[in-house]
């Protein structure tokens, strides 16, 4: 069976520390996240290769990621973020380019895990400005993992950390 090529995309980091609850930031918690879930991958499948946009906490343009996605070739690039807005928003969603394809698949199919897992489903967006959406050459989503503004979704997070790694 051919490998199947995942580059992952934990978005912000360095400069750049995306949304803050406190001391929580949304680049400290995707980078757990995107390496939490390289290690699933790695480890549950013979025939898989990941790629990462950071593994440490720096910043790297979006262009760059993408290009960077492009040049490993990829087979699916997915960004992990957390959403912000006030205190009582709350829920998951996923962002692609275009509501059909490969990509719009995949994200229906992750909304109802997240869902199942405990998040509010806001569901697949439509999303044409973001470069790590636009410029990949391969199915390409964007999950936002729950609000850092909203403590419930903070606790989910926490709690079900394992659950939304495997799905």
């Amino acid at each position: 069976m051919a490998t199947k090529k995942v580059f992952l995309d934990p978005g912000h980091g360095g400069k750049d520390p995306g949304a803050c609850n406190g001391k929580r930031t949304e680049a400290s918690d995707v980078l757990r996240l995107g390496l939490a879930i390289k290690k699933k991958l790695l480890a549950e499948y013979n025939n898989v290769s990941v790629g990462m946009s950071r593994t440490s906490d720096i910043y790297e343009s979006p262009t760059k990621k993408a290009q960077d996605g492009n040049n490993f070739n990829a087979d699916l690039f997915v960004s992990l973020h957390r959403d912000s807005a006030s205190a009582s928003a709350n829920g998951y969603s996923s962002l692609v380019f275009s509501n059909s394809g490969k990509a719009k698949i995949l994200a229906d199919k992750l909304n109802k895990r997240m869902e199942e897992i405990g998040f509010r489903k806001r569901g697949t967006v439509v999303r044409t400005g973001l470069a790590v959406l636009r410029t990949t050459s391969m199915p390409a989503l964007l999950g936002e993992n729950g609000f850092i503004s909203n403590s419930s979704d903070n606790k989910l997070f926490d709690s079900k950390f394992d659950k939304i790694v495997e799905a």
